[in-house]
């Protein structure tokens, strides 16, 4: 293997055998993701969820980055609190099920004020709809929403609570 290139480890149903090992997947980069490519794959395939499987090992692919630059300008971080009597109703954990639906990462917390804040990052569209369900379930509870749009870091590997 070449520099800039990653070996994916897989589970493999025939050890033991003397098969010879399944062919490696490319491996392409996005927004601070590994994962694999293939440039015959549909587009709508590649989600945060999916992307989020791999982990980020080194550096990427040049030819495959190139393909994916436009998929990065989807991916937003999303930086929201939640006012109201939104503590003690179970917010934190429907936003858990809720994020991971949708294919998002980050986590939720709750703040001394009485509000929840939310850090999340994956696409545009998947973050709105985190935020809409959050709101239409709560809507006896949430009293305002304040949400702020930053560039993604892609630190997060999942969604999950922090205290």
């Amino acid at each position: 293997m070449g520099t800039g290139s990653l070996c994916i480890a897989a589970p493999n149903a025939s050890a033991g055998s003397d098969a010879a090992p399944p062919e490696r997947p490319k491996v392409g980069f996005s927004c601070g993701l590994l994962f694999p490519f293939d440039s015959r794959a549909p587009q709508d395939r590649m989600t945060p969820a999916f992307k989020n499987r791999f982990v980020r090992r080194g550096a990427s692919n040049p030819e495959t980055a190139s393909n994916l630059t436009r998929l990065c300008t989807a991916m937003k971080r999303l930086h929201a609190y939640f006012g109201g009597l939104v503590q003690g109703v179970g917010f934190r954990y429907t936003a858990i099920r809720i994020a991971m639906r949708a294919g998002v990462t980050g986590w939720a917390k709750n703040l001394h004020d009485g509000r929840v804040e939310i850090v999340a990052e994956g696409a545009e569209e998947a973050l709105e709809q985190l935020v809409r369900e959050l709101r239409d379930y709560f809507h006896t509870y949430v009293r305002d929403v304040r949400v702020e749009w930053e560039e993604p870091t892609g630190q997060f590997a999942e969604f999950g609570v922090q205290f």
